[in-house]
């Protein structure tokens, strides 16, 4: 359970028990909280580019998070070098990205889509030989 649910949690318990400003108090503590998901390194000493595991600990996330904001378009392909293991981060643009929370249109979502179809085989199988 992250922090800000354990303070909400609280909080209403603090209602409940007629307890209005230690409420407030809890409230106020949860409002002090960083925003979950939203990267926290803003260190000028980051390299320029970075592997996915380097980058993913830089914004206090796993590299599967990291391919997961990727594949979603979170960050951007323009941000991204290289592929599989070699795959490497452009930290700035990809930071930059995260923290304007930047969508991509669908004109880029059809393009990544294209681009995974493309990739697949089409496997003929015996059953469809005979179908017209």
């Amino acid at each position: 359970m992250s922090a800000a649910a354990t303070l909400l949690r609280l909080a209403v318990a603090a209602l409940d028990r007629n307890d209005a400003s230690g409420a407030r108090e809890l409230l106020a503590a949860v409002l002090a909280l960083p925003a979950e998901g939203v990267p926290t390194a803003t260190r000028a000493d980051l390299p320029e580019i970075a592997t996915l595991a380097s980058f993913a600990r830089s914004v206090d996330a796993s590299p599967r998070t990291v391919r997961r904001w990727i594949a979603a378009g979170r960050v951007p392909a323009s941000a991204v070098v290289g592929q599989g293991r070699g795959l490497r981060v452009d930290v700035q643009r990809a930071l930059q990205a995260l923290r304007e929370g930047v969508r991509f249109d669908a004109s880029d979502a059809g393009r990544a889509h294209v681009a995974r179809r493309a990739r697949l085989r089409v496997i003929d199988s015996p059953a469809r030989k005979g179908s017209p």
